[in-house]
């Protein structure tokens, strides 16, 4: 994790909604409304973007992430954030691992803490996107590849 931290920190900040999944977006009378900003703050560039897309409660289909993926870096040459599509691939990966663990960080914090049991369910589904996520060598991947996999 420290080395996650040590890259992300590298990065340029934007402000960021930082909660941004598909439950925090509204739609009404065919405008879209976001809400929840009390976790708004600057964040590295891609965190929104991954949060929405590597989201626990909604899978997309690898093709559209794919399409909003390509958009992003398209439009992020204009401020020069990444400098090969390579570097951005690389940052989408720390920052979606970084978003997940702090999901589940929340889930387990809501059972143990609060007994809300409801965001149980969305566990399974953050593991596997983050598993996605981390190297072979990964100390997290041989955690969970212990501990939850039971391998």
């Amino acid at each position: 994790m420290k080395n996650i931290h040590r890259e992300i920190i590298k990065e340029p900040y934007f402000f960021c909604h930082r909660d941004l999944h598909t439950r925090n977006i509204m739609v009404s009378r065919k405008k879209i409304y976001f809400i929840d900003f009390q976790d708004t703050m600057k964040g590295p560039a891609l965190y929104d973007l991954c949060s929405l897309l590597e989201d626990p409660y909604f899978s997309y289909d690898q093709n559209i992430k794919k399409e909003m993926v390509n958009f992003f870096y398209k439009k992020q040459k204009k401020l020069n954030i990444f400098n090969s599509k390579a570097d951005l691939e690389q940052s989408y990966s720390r920052v979606t691992q970084q978003r997940l663990l702090k999901a589940l960080g929340t889930y387990c914090g809501q059972f143990y803490i609060r007994k809300n049991s409801r965001y149980l369910i969305y566990i399974g589904a953050t593991i596997e996107k983050l598993r996605r996520h981390l190297g072979e060598k990964s100390v997290i991947r041989m955690i969970l590849k212990e501990r939850y996999y039971g391998q």
